[in-house]
């Protein structure tokens, strides 16, 4: 049962229905929606709620969707039930692309009856008539012309009256020509057809110098239009050959006719199929436009809906720059009414369209604007009583409309119903209107029907208390502001705010004062109570919110540290792995520096001048390569100060180095930042500071630090190169440049060198052959090209 009978006017589904209508794109599909009803049948819901779902999937991931464009051939079907009735060329070129994208349709749905089953039903038991489509295009071409091939005789017609005509239009042009040069014809004139024959314009004055029969004149009567004796006998084969072409073209029409008429039950199944497509098609667009989708249907009686939204609230909204607030609403064997309480225009009416348009939805098969995890019912019935049913004809007021509806509620109503009451108990006398609306709700309430109401009256709020299944409700409202939220918050009963929002519209306190002196003590308690409630309730709510707030953005910086402090220890790992190579590189070059100044020294006998030569080498290489000490870095001093704390001021908690900013200072606690976190301290625990900063910045003195003075790798692969010149330097300091050239070249990995030491007389080709020999990280050496220098360069590969 639906109550009133209005009751998709009252809800606004008649608006939906008209938004499907616009996205339809045939008449056929458009039929369809007017056939939407309400349903009391699960699988169907469900059935109808997975058709609209496979639908949205064809639609975002199928790139060759079917047509439907051509549903509406279905209407020339009624043309040819009786015998000897026949269609015209045009309406079988509509069925033939019908009867096309019909089998385009039979064949997807075919091709993924998996991924789509509910969609393939509607199209299982249709045949896919495509000999019919063949008989139609192989009779009528795209243009919707009956073809020369449709019959022999249709051929051979069509082709003796392209004969008759070129003879009949050869043998005018010719009297044409002739007339024009006799000027009895008007300036650029030619042959036109008047009565479907063949007619020349001829001058009226010149008329009788044409042998033949008038047709027709100009409206000035300055020409006439003559057929010429001389082509009468071809004139009149060719209107002959034409009634045979009408003739055998009916003789066609009607045997396609004929072929169609048995087959109209299957034709007409595959029109049904191309216009439920594009109704189905129009819901699946319809869906996603209003982000809807289908939530679980259940046998609990358990409603569940998490940020339900009233579709067309959020397109007004929206077209204002407004942004809708979602409702989650719940209801089960537990809460089976909620009593909704609140402020005037706080959003209690659009509590009970929204779930009174979406359940509607539902049963008609609809996905609803609700999020995902919702669940719902299926209602026998749907009851609304809201606003205002005077009845002018029955001469009832606004008051007695509504207890009418709810005597036929109380008749008809079960476990299975669904009511939605708005001001319930309004419109008469309080003392009495309270009373019965108490009564009927607990009628209500024990015949096990589900529903929503909402109200003012405080005894329905308690009556809400009372019941097991009964729970108060309430649409949340901003004290501070005097602002509705538009929340609705279940468990707790709504204040009307009527003296605040009397005071904020302006009546003057006074006549406030004696308001409230009026309705005494007890009431304004319970709201006093209530307007408390909803302010504890917000201060946590924003303190939850900041609370959260700066837990994120402690993770985050607990995420940096993390982070921080692993790229610290890789990077201390790569730099010991560095320094440990570049030392085992130094050992090697020091051990071969020394192994090298032993041999020299016994070479020479221990000369004393050569001697302190060769330590003096060794001396100066230790230096090079003793690291520098480290410089110290300046830091920042930090001096207490007394006085009292202020906005601005530097402070550090006590026992701790951490520095902070303040930002502001109420009664107790003051607001700090450090660094990126601000957070609230009692001042107690703060001390004022001073920051002296160094006099020069932890960041210039970094840049002096060095470990390792003048032994960097990359630096010397940078400014190393592979040949070494020792033209014109004498024997000890090119024995030392050379072998400071191959250590490097050694600790440097570099594959091979080339050393310039000349021909002359050979006392450097000597030096450098001695020192090679006596290395043994040399693989071979050899002496250059003759072109590009011979004995005189040698090419050392380690």
């Amino acid at each position: 049962m639906l109550s009133p009978e209005n009751i998709e006017e009252k809800i606004g589904f008649d608006q939906i229905r008209s938004s499907i209508l616009q996205l339809c794109k045939t008449v056929a599909g458009k039929k369809y929606v007017h056939q939407i009803e309400f349903s009391t049948d699960k699988s169907s819901i469900q059935a109808l709620l997975n058709q609209v779902s496979q639908f949205q999937k064809i639609l975002q991931s199928e790139t060759n969707v079917p047509e439907s464009s051509h549903a509406d051939a279905g209407s020339y079907l009624k043309n040819i039930k009786t015998a000897g009735t026949f269609l015209e060329a045009g309406h079988f070129l509509q069925i033939e692309k019908a009867l096309r994208e019909g089998g385009q349709w039979l064949k997807f749905l075919k091709k993924n009856e998996k991924s789509y089953p509910d969609l393939f039903i509607l199209g299982r038991n249709i045949p896919d008539l495509r000999n019919i489509r063949k008989e139609i295009s192989n009779a009528i071409d795209t243009n919707g012309e009956i073809r020369n091939s449709a019959s022999p005789a249709l051929k051979k017609i069509r082709s003796e009256l392209i004969s008759y005509r070129l003879r009949a239009r050869k043998m005018l042009d010719q009297m044409v020509s002739r007339a024009k040069s006799e000027d009895l014809i008007p300036t650029g004139a030619s042959l036109t057809v008047r009565n479907g024959r063949l007619v020349i314009p001829v001058k009226a004055e010149y008329k009788r110098s044409f042998r033949g029969f008038i047709h027709d004149e100009s409206s000035t009567g300055s020409i006439v239009y003559i057929e010429p004796s001389d082509v009468l006998d071809l004139n009149n084969a060719i209107r002959d050959l034409e009634y045979q072409e009408k003739r055998e073209i009916i003789r066609i029409l009607t045997q396609l006719t004929d072929m169609l008429r048995p087959e109209v039950p299957a034709l007409q199944a595959n029109f049904d199929l191309l216009a439920v497509m594009d109704f189905i098609h129009a819901k699946a667009v319809f869906s996603n436009n209003i982000k809807a989708i289908p939530p679980l249907l259940n046998d609990e009686k358990h409603l569940r809906w998490i940020k339900a939204v009233h579709p067309l609230l959020k397109e007004t909204l929206s077209s204002q720059g407004k942004q809708i607030v979602p409702l989650d609403i719940e209801m089960g064997a537990r809460q089976r009414i909620l009593v909704i309480s609140g402020p005037n225009a706080g959003g209690k009416s659009v509590c009970l369209k929204t779930v009174g348009l979406l359940q509607y939805m539902l049963q008609c098969g609809f996905h609803i604007p609700v999020a995902e995890g919702s669940e719902s019912p299926v209602f026998k019935d749907i009851l609304i009583d809201i606003g205002d049913e005077q009845s002018i004809e029955n001469d009832l007021s606004t008051y007695s409309s509504h207890l009418k509806n709810l005597a036929g509620y109380l008749r008809y109503g079960s476990e299975h119903s669904l009511f939605l009451i708005d001001e319930f108990g309004s419109g008469t006398d309080p003392l009495f209107g309270g009373a019965i609306a108490e009564s009927l709700l607990e009628a209500l309430y024990d015949k096990g029907m589900y529903g929503l109401v909402t109200t003012h009256y405080g005894n329905l709020k308690k009556m809400a208390e009372l019941y097991s299944a009964m729970v108060n409700a309430r649409m949340r409202f901003d004290v501070q502001n005097l602002e509705p939220l538009f929340q609705l918050e279940t468990g707790k009963p709504g204040s009307s705010f009527s003296l605040e929002i009397a005071g904020k519209i302006g009546l003057p306190p006074e006549v406030l004062a004696k308001a409230r002196k009026k309705i005494g003590t007890d009431p304004i308690d319970m709201e006093s109570l209530l307007n408390q409630l909803e302010t504890e309730k917000k201060y946590f709510e924003d303190k939850n919110r900041e609370i959260r707030s700066k837990q994120r953005i402690l993770d985050r910086t607990l995420k940096n540290y993390e982070d921080l402090k692993r790229d610290l220890e890789i990077k201390k790992k790569k730099i010991l792995n560095e320094a440990k190579t570049e030392a085992l590189n130094l050992l090697k070059i020091t051990n071969r520096k020394t192994e090298n100044l032993i041999r020299l020294i016994r070479e020479n006998r221990a000369e004393k001048e050569r001697t302190k030569i060769l330590r003096k080498e060794l001396k100066d290489y230790e230096k090079a390569i003793r690291p520098e000490p480290l410089p110290e870095i300046p830091h920042e001093s930090i001096s207490v100060l007394t006085g009292k704390i202020r906005a601005g001021d530097q402070v550090r908690v006590k026992g701790q180095s951490t520095t902070g900013e303040v930002q502001d200072v109420q009664k107790r606690k003051a607001m700090v930042i450090f660094g990126n976190m601000k957070t609230q301290i009692a001042l107690s625990r703060l001390e004022k500071v001073k920051v002296e900063q160094p006099s020069e910045t932890p960041d210039k003195a970094t840049e002096k630090i060095s470990l390792v003075k003048g032994v960097s790798l990359n630096e010397k692969m940078a400014v190393f190169t592979s040949e070494l010149d020792l033209r014109g330097k004498r024997g000890m300091a090119a024995r030392a440049e050379l072998i400071r050239f191959l250590d490097e070249a050694v600790m440097l990995g570099v594959p091979s060198v080339k050393i310039i030491h000349g021909k002359g007389g050979g006392i450097l080709r000597k030096i450098v052959q001695e020192e090679l020999k006596s290395r043994k990280d040399i693989r071979n050496t050899a002496f250059e090209h003759a072109d590009r220098g011979g004995d005189g360069v040698t090419i050392v590969t380690f």
